[in-house]
């Protein structure tokens, strides 16, 4: 069973950013603490990246179907034909990551639609992917569900393996963890994530130390996902805070996994600091932590 111990609290509904009014209990903020609060949320308000808001619904995955055997199925900056081309998928390629679509019915709309109407707008539908490291939106006519690519490198021998923006040490097959240095802050600090219990891995943030009585809060593109105080985080005499298994952390890490950027804001000495990861890889890099 997972750690359900209350330390963080949850503000958002994963799927849909959507407030969902469940709280797990944490400490009273004091005013300080709430305007520090304050100012990652304003953090997250200037962090969004983009105005098209996609609904995580679907498969997790996607095939590229009807583009002709010459041809390419083009990755868009915006969901628009006249957005800025930033890749290109092959005809009949497999393995792209479904962040989201927009423009799609709901179930009552579909009910009532026409069959002209319901194919327009199957027409209209376009999806947020990630496929082989770049992430945009792809006319969704043109997807079918699929299933996840295979893994691009087989772990064979003790080292240490790229994903991405992600290192994964391991020892012969078995892969404990992966960690990225962060940007920004005023010393190194280290976002590790490790092999942990049932589907949730273990997360930890490294380069303290940290002021317990400030707010540590993780946005993942400009969205606010999850925080709560530092003290809650921290064990024993360790500067780390430590994120451990459970059904909190387990839904952070799937965020993680449909995301691009992650700003974390930790409490220092002299006041909140912020520091980006880069997401891409992490999928494929959590996937070699938790193989039994």
């Amino acid at each position: 069973m997972r750690d359900n111990t209350p330390r963080l609290f949850e503000s958002t509904n994963w799927a849909t950013g959507e407030g969902t009014g469940k709280m797990m209990k944490r400490p009273a903020t004091s005013t300080r603490e709430g305007a520090g609060l304050i100012a990652v949320m304003s953090i997250a308000l200037l962090s969004m990246t983009s105005a098209a808001q996609a609904e995580a619904d679907g498969p997790d995955w996607w095939t590229v179907t009807g583009v002709g055997a010459n041809d390419v199925l083009n990755i868009r900056a915006e969901p628009a034909a006249s957005a800025e081309k930033i890749g290109e998928v092959p005809t009949n390629a497999q393995g792209l990551r479904n962040l989201g679509c927009t423009g799609e019915m709901s179930f009552a709309e579909w009910e009532k639609a026409t069959e002209t109407e319901r194919e327009q707008a199957r027409f209209n539908r376009w999806c947020k992917i990630r496929y082989a490291g770049t992430t945009g939106w792809v006319a969704g006519r043109y997807l079918t569900e699929g299933a996840p690519p295979q893994d691009d490198q087989e772990i064979v021998e003790s080292g240490e393996y790229s994903f991405g923006a992600w290192s994964v040490f391991c020892e012969s097959e078995l892969c404990n963890s992966a960690y990225q240095y962060g940007r920004g802050g005023s010393v190194p600090t280290i976002l590790r994530v490790k092999r942990g219990m049932d589907e949730s891995p273990e997360i930890l943030v490294e380069g303290g130390p940290f002021t317990p009585s400030g707010e540590v809060a993780f946005l993942i593109d400009g969205e606010f996902v999850t925080g709560g105080l530092a003290s809650t985080l921290q064990t024993g005499s360790s500067d780390d805070l430590v994120l451990s298994p459970d059904d909190i952390t387990y839904a952070l890490a799937r965020r993680m996994r449909l995301g691009t950027t992650m700003v974390l804001t930790v409490p220092r000495a002299q006041g909140l600091e912020t520091v980006e990861f880069d997401l891409d890889g992490f999928e494929e890099a959590l996937r070699q932590v938790q193989k039994p």
